[in-house]
């Protein structure tokens, strides 16, 4: 691949990239909170992510 198609790609995709991994990040946040409160608690915030 030349260097202008990689700089195209990086630029459009690594934006969704990072986002994903901040959901992902976000979500495993949640559940650890709940998971004191039982596994109904948690099943919530599962389903929710």
């Amino acid at each position: 691949m030349n260097k202008k198609i990689w700089k195209e790609m990086v630029s459009i995709a690594g934006p969704a990239i990072v986002e994903s991994l901040f959901m992902i990040f976000i979500g495993m946040i949640d559940t650890k909170m709940v998971a004191g409160m039982g596994r109904r608690a948690v099943s919530a915030v599962s389903l929710t992510n």
